[in-house]
């Protein structure tokens, strides 16, 4: 049996050598459900400028044990109007195998207003994840990249079978999606073939640096309120990797242990899996330092030994070295209370200094949470590769041009320069939070003033005789 079970194996394995790298990449691709513009809007709270078409997809790639395997995403493709490009994203941390973009539940929100902002969307559940087999490798870059690319590819394949064809590439991600956001802009900027490219990438609030900013985080004597996550990256490592651990006992002090292998087994998600954590940490320690998740002895090696293996593997999952040669923004906000926002300062450092052209990193805001962060960093990741679409079709530059806000940064006052006719215009103003603050009328090309406004970033949406345009300013 297990002889016949290599056999299949390999021969899995001559069929995924042969796949051209460009195509052949879909086994199924599913209609799951379509919004409006007018659903999209008033589900999110944004306005859309068309409704979409919403796609799971079945792919062939390598799986965790770099044997062939069968993984799930879900692309997003706008159903009317010009398609300004396609998006790579990688979703944020979900609580467990169903959790994904291609279930419509964790992960498919952001890529849906994306579509409804005109762009298609390639969303991978990731390995361990969705239909793929295995236990997920959690902020794994290798893994993160080859699901997210293999599912670009077949995304664009289906692009393809629909009469539609992507002139720009783009990469986004937010939390542990920032980091596979990176590792996905880099694989494919190092990959040999040149059938993907990247126009331009937006990593949000990442953890890119794990074996610096994550690990002190860990071995300080402060309290974290998502411990869960670090159980998470260990469990995931030793599935991908292994060398880790022979047994739990090894590394999780005993009371956490029923829990942990719990959520192994699928018996509990993710966010039950931490509040248990949590809880046992506060009853036993008084405090939910994450290192007393874990047995003094490892804890000790970690810290004292540089060469550990634990350390080894955060640095080759370190995301942000290497130097991207297409322009990258890193948005981020300074109050995350999850992922800590020196993450995307030492990645814009470290690129910068070895010679990147384009690499810029924003706060966003200075009180917004981890997830209050999501709706100004996709405000601005929208507004980002608007900004840089390539097109030849006139009509269409002329219709979604994004308006220009000059000065920005200003005091509140400002004037805002469109395509649009000279005729009265309904201007709505969105906080940093994602709340609407100002609407107010005026005609377009007009002087707003807004002085009254806290500093911070906004964003401006313009809407007149059924079309919009919109921007990005900042208050000082």
């Amino acid at each position: 049996m297990i002889e016949k079970l290599k056999s299949i194996h390999l021969i899995w394995l001559y069929l995924l050598l042969a796949i051209p790298a460009t195509g052949q990449q879909i086994f199924s691709k599913e209609l799951i459900g379509e919004r409006s513009r007018e659903q999209l809007t008033a589900e999110f709270s944004f306005p859309a400028f068309n409704g979409i078409k919403l796609y799971k997809i079945n792919y062939l790639t390598e799986g965790i044990d770099e044997l062939p395997d069968t993984a799930s995403g879900l692309f997003v493709l706008p159903s009317e109007g010009s398609v300004k490009g396609i998006i790579g994203y990688q979703h944020g941390t979900t609580d467990g195998p169903m959790d994904v973009p291609s279930r419509l539940t964790g992960g498919s929100s952001l890529p849906m207003v994306y579509g409804g902002q005109g762009f298609a969307v390639s969303a991978a559940d990731y390995l361990g994840l969705g239909d793929s087999r295995g236990f997920h490798p959690y902020v794994h870059a290798a893994t993160e990249a080859r699901a997210g690319i293999d599912m670009l590819l077949a995304s664009i394949q289906a692009g393809g079978d629909e009469d539609i064809f992507f002139n720009n590439i783009f990469i986004a991600g937010y939390s542990q999606g920032g980091h596979a956001a990176m590792a996905m802009a880099q694989a494919i900027q190092e990959r040999v073939t040149d059938d993907l490219w990247v126009t331009a990438a937006a990593p949000m609030s990442g953890p890119y640096d794990l074996s610096g900013v994550m690990t002190d985080l860990v071995l300080n004597d402060s309290s974290y309120s998502f411990v869960a996550y670090m159980v998470y990256l260990l469990l995931g490592y030793q599935e991908a990797e292994g060398d880790i651990y022979d047994e739990l006992e090894e590394i999780i002090r005993p009371q956490f242990i029923d829990d942990v292998i719990l959520f192994q087994d699928g018996a509990i998600g993710l966010f039950d899996l931490n509040d248990r954590l949590i809880e046992q940490l506060i009853l036993d320690f008084g405090s939910s330092i994450p290192k007393l998740l874990f047995t003094e002895d490892f804890v000790d090696e970690i810290a004292t030994d540089t060469s550990h293996v634990i350390r080894q593997m955060l640095r080759e999952n370190d995301t942000y070295r290497f130097v991207p040669d297409f322009p990258m923004r890193l948005y981020y906000c300074s109050s995350d209370e999850q992922v800590p926002f020196m993450n995307s300062l030492v990645a814009e450092e470290s690129m910068n200094k070895n010679g990147a052209v384009d690499v810029q990193a924003f706060n966003l805001s200075s009180a917004a949470t981890h997830a209050q962060c999501a709706i100004p960093a996709f405000l601005s990741s929208a507004a980002f590769f608007a900004s840089i679409v390539l097109t030849d079709t006139k009509d269409f530059l002329a219709k979604e041009m994004q308006i220009e806000i000059v000065p920005n940064p200003n005091q509140g006052i400002f004037r805002i320069k469109s395509s649009a006719p000279d005729s009265p215009a309904t201007y709505q103003i969105i906080d940093a939070l994602g709340q609407s603050v100002v609407v107010l009328r005026s005609k377009t090309n007009a002087l707003i003033d807004l002085s009254g406004l806290s500093p911070g970033m906004y964003h401006c949406i313009m809407q007149w005789d059924g079309d919009q345009l919109q921007g990005t300013f900042i208050i000082q």
